[in-house]
């Protein structure tokens, strides 16, 4: 252990810090990034083809065979190594398994994905990397020069050889957090203070302990050495801070009363003509301390005369805010913005815990004005309106109102009196509106902040293909995929339409509203046209995305359109679409289905003798699939395909012989034209 005595103000702080031994470095990975281009081949990812991960258990996701029965083998050592499991999707692996090689140790890690039937010969799918990082930074260095009053600064120095360091962060109750690397703003560099509750400081005196953490950017935490600080004084050394302590009797929910309660040192008095000036902002911590506003934003600001010659407390609902985090500051004034004494932000921030989700300030010992807006989040030529409430017996004055841009400060509109006030956003990114009224001794201030959001969301896609798995009759099941993105404030809920033989478009129920991909029973021969659009969370709507006009049609293996090459034969099949199905016994048996469509389902039987087939779409190998089955599977939907427009295609599906079970029996086709 060590002790270290600092100078604050006129208290002497007993700073005791244990010294320890640090985490080890995490082993190198070579100076070749090369897990930064982690994408795997043949389809194969690892956690959606992340560079990175801080979990030996990772998603490993591959093509989607036709049927669910085949097998694949996965290797953690290049291929030295298997394990053997039943073809899915995706599953949760192991990258360190010694089973498949696996080694438990950070660094860079490559799966290896084969897939066949347990009988014939392995196949290569593909195969992903991924770094893996379990291993929190070092750190090196512990900076505490001691500023000398309240406001202390606290710096981590530390390297990463895995993903690299994040943040540094201080915490007073190791609970809450504030990072320092990156720090808020240059103005609060490496700095936090030990009254500020947003981390876990208070008003009161005695012991604290200083937690600190080096994150790196998988989130793996290196704890520093905690700093044990014996807190005498919280008066600053200098002289602007207000000639009293602050106590905060009351626990902080939100819409309960709140007080904060000043108290002077014996013998002072406000000067004569002076006024008491509070303010309280909540918000995000870039919102409250550094004016970078966002919807979380609001405040309020007022001046009163002393009563007895000091400042009274001031008692008041605390507003809700959904960051629940709070900042306040308080003066004495002698006339209009100067000041004679004040607080700053970061010693009055609080945390509060929620109960109430009321916006506004409906109480107040003192009197004040705040404002609520009708709705945050503005889209496309929107407006929103704001009203004025008082409270705490403040007079009815007129006073101005004034919205603008953030981003733009010559886009504003401005006016004087009323109620309410009607602003219109014009601009993409944050707004600011306010209201203010200001007499020779008194100032009121209140704001709140929209957020304008002036991009559609972009409809992607939208597709139908022949759903997997179905039997094909009088109806067929088609499976309707679609996707958008959106650059503002993020997609909040779809609408799905459907239009029957040229019928009126109808509504179809998403549940979730962010639904992306639907099942619809479909009948044979009608025809059907899909559209669908987004909505983002400010309102603004995209263009619709529409799907050609298609039908559903069936082809069983009699139809005309099909080409067989010779080494085929035909047999009567139970639930086949024509009655009877082609069946090739061995390899290189092929057919050939030329069409005109938007998508098209191969439809066969599976069964304990059936084996891998080949299907090319336009000359171009697109999957081989296995149609064995442990019983016999009526003939269903085993492989589909889809374009976003209707076209001239071919589809050829080649027999491979499977060792043991080499059948590849053909029912027929579904084809959307």
């Amino acid at each position: 252990m060590r002790r270290m005595d600092l100078l604050l103000g006129s208290a002497v702080l007993a700073i005791v810090v244990p010294i320890g031994a640090v985490a080890a470095p995490m082993p190198a990975v070579g100076t070749d990034p090369a897990w930064l281009q982690a994408v795997g081949t043949g389809g194969v990812a690892l956690n959606g083809s992340a560079a990175a991960t801080a979990d030996a258990t990772v998603t490993l996701t591959i093509p989607a065979p036709s049927t669910t029965d085949g097998l694949i083998r996965l290797s953690n050592d290049g291929g030295t190594t298997w394990v053997e499991m039943s073809w899915t999707t995706a599953t949760a692996w192991s990258l360190i398994d010694p089973a498949a090689g696996g080694t438990d140790t950070d660094g860079a890690k490559t799966v290896t994905v084969q897939g066949g039937d347990g009988a014939g010969p392995w196949y290569a799918i593909g195969s992903a990397s991924i770094l893996l990082d379990r291993t929190g930074p070092v750190i090196t260095s512990i900076g505490w020069p001691g500023s000398g009053g309240p406001g202390e600064t606290y710096s981590l120095t530390s390297i990463d050889a895995g993903v690299g360091t994040a943040r540094s962060e201080v915490s007073l109750d190791g609970v809450h957090w504030q990072s320092l690397d990156p720090p808020i703003d240059d103005i609060y560099l490496n700095r936090f203070d030990y009254r500020d509750g947003t981390i876990g400081g208070s008003w009161t005196l005695g012991e604290r302990t200083v937690y600190g953490r080096v994150i790196d950017k998988l989130g793996n935490i290196t704890m520093a050495p905690t700093t044990t600080v014996i807190v005498t004084s919280l008066r600053p050394a200098n002289d602007d801070a207000p000639p009293a302590d602050f106590e905060l009797p009351l626990p902080a929910i939100t819409n309960h009363p709140f007080t904060i309660a000043p108290h002077f040192d014996p013998g002072f008095t406000v000067p004569t003509g002076a006024t008491c000036q509070w303010r309280l902002k909540w918000g995000d911590a870039k919102a409250r301390l550094l004016m970078h506003y966002d919807p979380t934003y609001g405040e309020v600001l007022f001046t009163v005369a002393p009563r007895n010659g000091v400042c009274q407390p001031w008692t008041f609902t605390l507003p809700y805010s959904s960051t629940l985090e709070y900042s306040w500051t308080f003066s004495i004034n002698p006339t209009g913005d100067s000041v004679i004494y004040y607080t700053e932000p970061l010693e009055g921030s609080f945390r509060a815990e929620k109960d109430g989700t009321y916006r506004g300030i409906s109480t107040s010992n003192l009197p004040l004005y705040y404002i609520l807006p009708d709705h945050d989040l503005v889209g496309l030529d929107g407006t929103v309106t704001y009203r004025l409430y008082a409270v705490g017996g403040a007079p009815n004055r007129d006073g101005s109102w004034v919205c603008r841009s953030l981003n733009d400060y010559n886009n504003y509109q401005a006016r004087y009196g009323g109620s309410a006030f009607t602003c219109r956003i014009t601009s993409s990114g944050p707004w600011l509106a306010m209201w203010a009224k200001e007499t020779t001794h008194y100032r009121w201030l209140v704001g709140y902040d929209p957020y304008g959001d002036r991009s559609r969301p972009v409809m992607r896609s939208l597709r139908a293909t022949p759903d997997l798995g179905r039997a094909l009759g009088t109806t067929l099941v088609v499976h309707l995929t679609w996707g958008a993105t959106d650059k503002g404030t993020g997609v909040r809920r779809y609408t799905l339409q459907s239009s029957k033989n040229g019928g009126a478009w109808r509504t179809i129920t998403l549940s979730p509203a962010l639904t992306t991909s639907l099942d619809r029973t479909l009948g044979v021969g009608d025809s059907y046209r899909f559209r669908v659009r987004a909505v983002d969370r400010a309102g603004n709507v995209s263009d619709w995305r529409y799907t050609p006009t298609f039908r559903p049609r069936r082809y069983d293996d009699a139809t005309s359109a099909a080409t067989w090459s010779s080494g085929w034969t035909t047999g009567a099949y139970s639930g086949a679409l024509g009655g009877k199905v082609h069946i090739a016994s061995t390899a290189g048996r092929a057919v050939t289905l030329k069409f005109t469509g938007l998508a098209i389902g191969v439809v066969a039987p599976r069964g304990p003798g059936s084996g891998w087939a080949r299907v090319y779409v336009d000359g171009v190998l697109k999957r081989t699939i296995n149609l064995y089955a442990a019983s016999t599977v009526a003939p269903a939907v085993v492989w589909s395909f889809g374009w976003q427009s209707a076209g001239a295609h071919s589809v050829r599906i080649v027999s491979l012989g499977t060792t043991g079970h080499p059948e590849v029996a053909i029912d027929g086709f579904a084809v959307l034209r």
